[in-house]
């Protein structure tokens, strides 16, 4: 699911996209998804006006609305979290920085 969810509005229920791959996997199997986020909001308004210039549907949710897809499988730490968080050794961006996507990975049961 990396680049799939921030094609889809939530309109498309992409909620619903998650679960059919999921469908007669073994327990313990993986899935990674990703999506665009909006928690800064000069990036939300300037996506916002860059979506009605558009036929692309360029939706950012929140963390804790990305995180609701994968409701009833086992988050792999450190969970649905900013991008750069996967990789903290690899240095933070600079101060004042947007955190644009988040990312995660997740078990079946």
């Amino acid at each position: 699911m990396l680049g799939i969810l921030g094609q889809v509005s939530d309109a498309g229920r992409p909620g619903e996209l998650v679960r059919p791959p999921l469908a007669g996997r073994q327990a313990g199997s993986h899935l990674a998804l990703s999506d665009g986020t909006g928690t800064d909001e000069a990036l939300d308004t300037a996506v916002a006006a860059c979506t009605t210039q558009s036929a692309h549907a360029c939706p950012l949710r929140s963390p804790e609305r990305t995180a609701s897809f994968l409701t009833g499988l086992e988050p792999v730490e450190p969970g649905i979290v900013p991008t750069v968080a996967w990789r903290p050794d690899a240095g933070r961006p600079g101060e004042g920085t947007a955190e644009v996507s988040v990312r995660g990975v997740a078990l079946t049961n």
